[in-house]
């Protein structure tokens, strides 16, 4: 199947914008100190992808990037998923990116150049809960980069003594240790996703991720979409930290019987840390690898053992934050 030049893919989506129905609706947010204008095209898929979002909603003159928004039943040029290859990227240059997520078809191009992105989806009612938790996730890693912020797949929660980046793949316990800090009273900047500038946690998202197993110890948290069978559900949480000062990174296991803390390596924490965001966020593999390993020297490093005694874990966490030098 013949695919479009990268330089006039950027410019057929422009133009498939411009026809989308609905009106324009805008929304600024800053993340990491780069302001996003959000440019949705009718008030229903804004109402479906905005409450996730964190970043200050103020307007700005000049955004420094602008991410155009919308669905339809299909789009007037011949751009179908089966182009990509199996990581669900297409033909890029150095100035114009593209991607599509597997599964829902959503398609991310951003052009650099023009500093402008498009999110497409065929049908955003149909986008599963852990896209909505996280959307535009691809837009803001490739926009970000360019001002040195780097996204990472990690969990950060603080006290006033400092914060803490919970490393590990799905299933090890950092949504869970996150919201169980939260509940007791710690400072929340993400459970999945956060943007990492030097030593800085920056929130790109006030959502957290809960199972129904997770809901039993937990406090209620408002659920924007809940928990169906074995997936999870999506809480929004009101009150996120613009950013956390990072002193530790911890990696989360679930063990049962007694939770206990321990300094561990380096190269540990960097193998919970690296691997799953390499494979999630797609970029520059190489340079994105050597920012999280000079992370991890330069951070000193825990392992946390998650047992059933939920209310000590905290209390581990914060013992982490106050040992680190």
């Amino acid at each position: 199947m013949a695919t479009l030049a990268p330089s006039k893919l950027s410019a057929a989506f422009a133009e498939s914008f411009a026809l989308a129905s609905g009106a324009r609706i805008d929304d600024d947010r800053t993340i990491a100190g780069v302001h996003f204008r959000l440019s949705f095209a009718g008030e229903g898929i804004r109402e479906l992808l905005l409450p996730a979002l964190a970043g200050a909603s103020t307007a700005h003159a000049a955004p420094d990037f602008t991410l155009h928004i919308w669905d339809s039943t299909a789009l007037p040029f011949s751009w179908r998923a089966e182009v990509a290859s199996g990581r669900g990227e297409a033909d890029e240059t150095r100035t114009i990116r593209t991607s599509v997520t597997d599964g829902s078809g959503a398609v991310s191009v951003l052009d650099l150049e023009q500093r402008r992105g498009y999110f497409w989806i065929p049908d955003a009612q149909t986008l599963p809960w852990y896209e909505r938790a996280a959307p535009f996730r691809t837009l803001f890693h490739w926009s970000l980069s360019t001002f040195n912020s780097h996204l990472m797949h990690a969990a950060a929660v603080s006290t006033k003594a400092g914060g803490v980046l919970l490393a590990g793949r799905g299933g090890s316990g950092k949504s869970t240790t996150a919201l169980l800090c939260v509940a007791a009273g710690f400072a929340y900047a993400g459970d999945d996703y956060v943007a990492m500038k030097g030593q800085i946690a920056h929130t790109l998202y006030r959502s957290a991720k809960v199972d129904a197993t997770s809901l039993n110890m937990l406090p209620p948290f408002s659920l924007a979409i809940a928990p169906n069978g074995l997936e999870k559900g999506v809480a929004i949480l009101e009150d996120v930290a613009a950013s956390l000062p990072i002193v530790a990174l911890v990696v989360p296991r679930v063990t049962g019987g007694t939770s206990r803390i321990a300094r561990t390596s380096a190269a540990q924490a960097l193998r919970a840390l690296a691997p799953t965001t390499l494979f999630q966020l797609r970029g520059d593999s190489a340079s994105e690898l050597a920012v999280m390993a000079a992370l991890a020297r330069s951070l000193p490093s825990w392992s946390l053992d998650l047992g059933d005694d939920h209310a000590a874990i905290p209390e581990l966490v914060a013992h982490a934050i106050e040992a680190s030098p």
